[in-house]
C-alpha cells in the first residue's frame, strides 16, 4: 500500500510505501480509535501532531532500539 502525504517536508506532496505488517497495525488502530480528520491527531484533537511531538517520539524509539547516528 502507498500512503499519500500532503504538504510534507518542503511543502511537497510525497508517496510513502507501507509494509504489510505496518498496514495491519494501521488497520487495527483505525478500527479501535476511528480518527476523523487525521490518522494521528494531536492535542487538541482536530489538529495534526506537531513536529516537536513527532521528533520526540522518533528520538525515544531510537533510544529504545539502541540506535546511534
Amino acid at each position: 500500500m502507498v500512503l499519500r502525504l500532503r504538504q510534507g517536508k518542503g511543502h511537497q506532496d510525497r508517496s510513502v510505501m507501507l509494509s504489510p505488517r505496518l498496514l495491519a497495525l494501521r488497520r487495527q488502530y483505525w478500527r479501535h480509535c476511528q480518527p476523523r480528520c487525521w490518522l494521528c491527531p494531536g492535542q487538541p484533537a482536530p489538529q495534526p501532531l506537531s513536529r516537536r511531538t513527532v521528533a520526540h517520539v522518533c528520538r525515544h524509539a531510537a533510544h529504545t532500539a539502541h540506535l546511534t547516528k
